[in-house]
């Protein structure tokens, strides 16, 4: 299907790089063509508090929100935007690959 996996943020930063315009225009086309809806959701590594990690893993999952409507996507496709800060890594946290690993978003689609 579409990977988003390599849609990554850099350490305490919500800003979508450049470089990965392509993979949520790809995204959007994939959501319309099946017309699909998203839930998306923010994560963070496991570096500052609580608190502060699930208010800027919400804001990572805002800015692909965001990006999607100014690349065509009727904002009514999108159910659901949140943000669940460290929890659920996908890698460990000791090693900077690790915390790389598990600043991002997962989307997930919804007929």
């Amino acid at each position: 299907i579409l990977d988003t996996s390599k849609l990554k943020f850099d350490f305490n930063s919500a800003t979508i790089k450049e470089e990965y315009n392509p993979v949520l225009e790809k995204l959007k086309d994939y959501i319309e063509s099946k017309n699909y809806k998203i839930s998306i959701t923010g994560y963070t590594d496991s570096k500052g508090t609580k608190e502060y990690n699930k208010e800027l893993s919400l804001r990572r999952a805002e800015s692909v929100e965001e990006k999607l409507i100014e690349l065509g996507l009727p904002p009514e496709k999108i159910i659901e935007t949140k943000g669940k800060g460290d929890s659920n890594p996908i890698a460990s946290n000791d090693t900077e690959e690790g915390r790389t690993a598990n600043r991002r978003i997962e989307i997930q689609f919804i007929n």
